[in-house]
Order: structure tokens, then sequence, then C-alpha cells
């Protein structure tokens, strides 16, 4: 997109899909995690009873956001969000998607998605090649959700039914999910605050440096993908104490990738022009912001950390306290050092709810600690890669 479309029109992308993807997670407001806690547990209610009552409370927040992209739509005279409003119809069907999980088909779900966003990336590409706007990436993202919210459909059947529906599901069900959305909710406006910023301060093109650079960092931060799937099971599962394990996870993590921050800093101005033409602000931002790496990894395994322990509370008040340090001074900030002030707000804002988290909680004072305690002993690393090693094959074993 940045090499054929321009830094321009990739910076309207970025900001359009910044507003989707914001409004895509209220839509789903939580649901397919409680769609998956409460699916198998028969004992008190019924599968169709899950489903039906989940599937009315997903349209009711379903339908005000698909409303919301309509007018996004006519505010900006783009179909983009005319197609994302059909988008967010469809996904109320998804809740067979997560009946497939529960059912132990993931196989079919991975096979299936794999073909059809496999065929959407080369449409897109070959698309953009031949001239294709942001509209019609759109289009083709849409017809992605088609084909695979279709197959899932025929595979499972549509199981809602009216007089399944419960109206004390109903409550529970909208109280569980507004626990889950919460966090996450205010997490990814953190996340996608500064896009939001930059293009109403800085313009389109400082947008498309940021939206470029925080592609590559997401490519840099793929190792973390193991936290919710191996990390938090091996936390809440292990034998060896918690708090031991924790600090053995930051010990590795930490020094992976302050690694991974170090050769970046030097590696990236020098593969980048291989990569991509016109890439002067890129050469100079990229290498500077990968050195939020670090501080993010730290605010990630404190929330694996509270999550371990159900923290719930703490996850929700560090995520808010983050959303408006965020806010606050990547605006100020952006202001004073234009494009570099996003860097500094993060790392401030990473630092101030470390420090106000410190003074005002005990289990977050406690967490920092063993935070400090695996980053400050770089000598007992290979210690910690054994350990852990050693903990995974016995959690493997049993």
């Amino acid at each position: 997109m940045m090499k054929v479309w321009g830094k321009s029109e990739y910076g309207y992308y970025a900001y359009y899909i910044s507003i989707a993807t914001i409004l895509l997670a209220i839509a789903e407001f939580g649901t397919p995690n409680v769609f998956r806690r409460n699916y198998t547990d028969t004992e008190s209610h019924t599968k169709k009873e899950v489903y039906s009552s989940l599937y009315v409370l997903r349209l009711l927040f379903i339908t005000p956001i698909a409303l919301t992209f309509l007018g996004l739509g006519w505010y900006y005279n783009s179909l983009f969000f005319i197609y994302y409003s059909l988008v967010t119809v469809i996904i109320s069907f998804r809740l067979n998607e997560y009946k497939l999980e529960m059912n132990s088909e993931n196989k079919f779900i991975s096979k299936m998605k794999s073909l059809i966003y496999l065929f959407g990336l080369i449409t897109k590409v070959t698309a953009i090649y031949n001239g294709a706007t942001l509209e019609t990436i759109g289009l083709i993202t849409l017809i992605e959700h088609c084909l695979f919210t279709l197959a899932f459909i025929k595979r499972t059947g549509f199981d809602f039914k009216f007089n399944m529906l419960k109206k004390d599901l109903l409550k529970a069900f909208f109280y569980t999910s507004a626990a889950f959305a919460s966090t996450y909710i205010i997490a990814l406006l953190g996340g996608k605050i500064y896009t939001l910023l930059v293009f109403n301060v800085l313009g389109s093109e400082e947008t498309a440096v940021f939206a470029f650079s925080t592609r590559m960092l997401e490519i840099l931060l793929v190792p973390t993908q193991v936290f919710p799937v191996v990390i938090i099971p091996l936390l809440m599962k292990s034998t060896l104490s918690r708090d031991i394990l924790y600090t053995h996870i930051n010990r590795a993590f930490s020094y992976l990738y302050l690694g991974i921050t170090i050769c970046s800093v030097f590696v990236l101005p020098i593969i980048l022009p291989y990569i991509i033409d016109g890439t002067e602000n890129i050469v100079q931002f990229l290498p500077l912001y990968c050195l939020t790496l670090v501080f993010s990894l730290g605010n990630t395994l404190a929330g694996v950390y509270f999550i371990s322990l159900n923290y719930n509370k703490i996850l929700i008040y560090r995520s808010l306290g983050l959303l408006i340090s965020n806010l606050s001074t990547g605006l100020l900030f952006m202001e004073l050092w234009g494009l570099l002030g996003t860097i500094y707000s993060i790392i401030f804002s990473f630092f101030i709810v470390d420090i106000v988290g410190a003074v005002f909680s005990l289990a977050c004072r406690k967490e920092y600690r063993f935070r400090l305690a695996g980053f400050l002993k770089p000598w007992l690393l290979l210690k910690s890669i054994l350990n852990l090693s050693e903990t995974f094959r016995h959690n493997n074993n049993s």
C-alpha cells in the first residue's frame, strides 16, 4: 500500500482502519469470551439457550455500531465505512465460529480462514497494483467475512430459537461481557489513540510513517504471542511458585527484547531502503520507535501477571491510566516535538502507570519488584531459561 499508493493515501487507510478496529471491538463487547466460558456449561442451561441469549445480546451492540459506520460513511463520503457497516452485521453470526472452537473443530476453522485470507491477500495485492483504492480493500474484506461466515454456518447450522431466549441469562451475560470488554476496549483505544491523534494533529503523511512503523513493531512483537497460549496457563497451573516463575519469564523475555531493540536500532536503517522507496522519515523515526519495545513488553508482562491472579480491576485501572496519559501527553508532546512526541508520550505513559500503580497498589508494587528483579540480574539469564524449560517439560508430562 505504501509503495503503490504513497504516504498520503496509506495514511488515510491507516486512520480509517483504526476507527473500524475500535468500533468492531465495541460491537463484539466481550461476548466471544462469554460464549467460550458458558457454552459447554450445561448444568444450569442448554447450549441453545446460551447461543440464543448471546446472539440477542450481540445484536444490542452490533446494531448501533452498524448505524455508526453508516454515519461515518456519510460524513467522510466513503464507501469504506459502508462496507464495514455490513461487516458489523455479519459478525453477529460469528458465534458459529466460536461454537466450532468449543466442539474442537479448530482444524476446520484454521484451514477455512487460512484459505480465505490467502485468497483475500492475493486479491488485495493484485487490486492495489491495478489502481484499487482503500474502498476496494474494504469491499474485499467484506467478501472475506461473508465467505468464512457462510462456511461456519453451513458447518454448524443456525441455533437461534426465540423460545430459548432467557432473560436471566441475558442479564448475567451482559455483566460478564462488560467485564471482559472494558479491559480490552480501553487497552485497544490506548493502542490506536496515537494513530487518531497523529492524523488529526500532524496529517495523513505522518500518519503513514507512524502506521507503517507500528506494523513493523508488531512483527517484532510476534514472540509475545506465546503469552496467552502458553505463559498464562503456565503461571496458573505450575507447581513452581508463581512469583519465582514470573521473575524467570521476565528475565528471559526482557533480554530477548533488549536484543531485538538493539538490533533494530542499528539494522533497520540499513535494510529499510531496500524494502520501500522514500523511507527518509521512516528511517529517522522507526529505530527510535523501537526503543518503546522494552517498555511495551514490561506492560504486557504485568498484564499477564494480573490475569493469572484474576486481578481484573487492576487491569482496568492500568488500561484506563494508559489511555488517559496517552491522550493527554500525546496531544501535548506532538505539538512540541512532532512525530517524535509519540515516542516520548508512550515511554512517559508506561513510567507513570508503573509509578502510580506502585504507590497506590500493593499488588502492583509486588509485580514491579519481580519485574525489576528479573531485569537487573543478567548473569542469571541461563539459569532462568533452564528453569523455564524444566517447568515446560514437567507440565507437558503431567
